[in-house]
């Protein structure tokens, strides 16, 4: 089980956050581990001003 994070830059020199999951014997179905990493680096990226939210009600807080 796996979960892969990338940040994939942008032309306007922002970045996307691209999760990837890899545990194909359970269909991707998330274990409490890839919970973990997954909450962890979705605060960071949130806290990242080059991540660009890829929702736009995000950006009406």
């Amino acid at each position: 089980m796996s979960v892969r994070f990338e940040e994939i830059p942008t032309a306007c020199g922002r970045c996307f956050g691209r999760v990837t999951l890899n545990s194909s014997g359970t269909l991707n179905a998330l274990a409490h581990n890839m919970v973990d990493r997954l909450a962890a680096q979705l605060t960071q990226w949130a806290r990242d001003p080059r991540i660009q939210s890829p929702h736009p009600l995000t950006d009406l807080a």
